[in-house]
């Protein structure tokens, strides 16, 4: 069985020219994104319609979008490897699928999707990995070198296969490196079976064998007291926009993003630990998850047992629709 983990590398300080070039790169790589999606939006070669004859917009075949728009891509970037078109088609396609479903559960046309990220990720023909160095094609026939210096999660994920590789720009002239490697698994035949049960501020892991009955409880408050201290402070910001002169409709939308931002990111964080902890606690009981199915709990017994008036009454009305 294959995985697939991407260990995080910075680069050296890099030459002026030669984070330019880079930066330069990732300017053609967002515009050709940009360039894609312009061109896809809405185009006819995407049309569908289905059986009750309602038209929608399928974009599943990133051949068809790189055939469709590479002559006219490439009178925009002639400097540009042909490969980038490739690329830029294959991350399209994911970028208008996830819109198109926006579309339909908001059931309204969505503002058309704009690139903005600072990066980009290449396949291997493109950016490739030689020793402690990421080669970077840029134009035909002009490589790039950009050195790196190996960290201790790097060389345990290390190994001969690896798949795309992202770059991102950063403004001390260093570029981020995302490296997925390919490693093979061997299945192991499990032992036990750990029951999974997510509360509010805890998750509660059993785990059970032939000869023993383990209780695992971790800690899961800080992902509850982050979301109530963030809404405090939120809350603060629009008391203080109402009531004074001092801040503005700009300014609040600011401070209001870059707190919901650090909040996000902190609760990721904690999320990842958890998920580190579950892992290791499965891994060392050589054990499979069972998780809790919650489907059509509403009509439970119990719950219609010692549901209020009101529940009974929506759960009838629900069941019979």
């Amino acid at each position: 069985m294959k995985t697939l983990k991407t260990a995080r590398v910075q680069s050296l300080k890099l030459t002026k020219k030669k984070y330019d070039k880079i930066a330069h790169a990732i300017d053609c790589f967002k515009g050709s994104m940009n360039f894609l999606i312009d061109r896809c939006v809405e185009n006819p070669i995407f049309r569908k319609v289905s059986k009750k004859g309602n038209v929608y917009y399928k974009y599943s075949s990133y051949p068809t979008i790189r055939k469709s728009f590479y002559h006219e891509w490439k009178s925009l970037f002639p400097d540009l490897h042909t490969h980038y078109c490739y690329s830029s088609a294959l991350i399209t396609k994911n970028v208008l699928k996830s819109w198109n479903s926006w579309c339909f559960k908001k059931k309204k046309r969505l503002p058309t999707p704009i690139y903005k990220k600072n990066s980009m990720k290449l396949e291997e023909c493109l950016c490739y990995l030689d020793e402690n160095y990421i080669v970077l094609v840029v134009e035909p026939r002009s490589t790039y070198y950009i050195p790196f210096t190996p960290n201790e999660f790097y060389d345990q994920l290390k190994t001969e296969q690896h798949g795309e590789i992202t770059l991102k720009l950063n403004d001390d002239r260093t570029v981020d490196i995302f490296i997925p490697f390919i490693t093979e698994v061997e299945l192991k035949e499990p032992t036990s079976l750990t029951s999974i049960d997510v509360n509010e501020r805890s998750i509660d892991l059993i785990t059970i064998s032939a000869t023993n009955v383990k209780i695992t409880r971790v800690d899961s408050t800080n992902i509850s007291t982050t979301h109530y201290s963030y809404s405090l402070k939120r809350k603060t910001i629009a008391k203080n926009i109402d009531n004074g002169k001092k801040y503005q409709p700009n300014v609040r939308k600011k401070l209001l993003n870059k707190y919901g931002r650090i909040e996000r990111n902190k609760n990721k964080n904690d999320i990842h630990a958890i998920a580190n902890v579950i892992c290791d606690i499965v891994n060392e009981e050589n054990s499979i998850v069972v998780m809790e199915d919650l489907t059509d709990i509403r009509d439970s017994s119990a719950r219609q047992k010692n549901g209020t008036q009101w529940q009974k009454k929506s759960q009838n009305t629900c069941g019979g629709g």
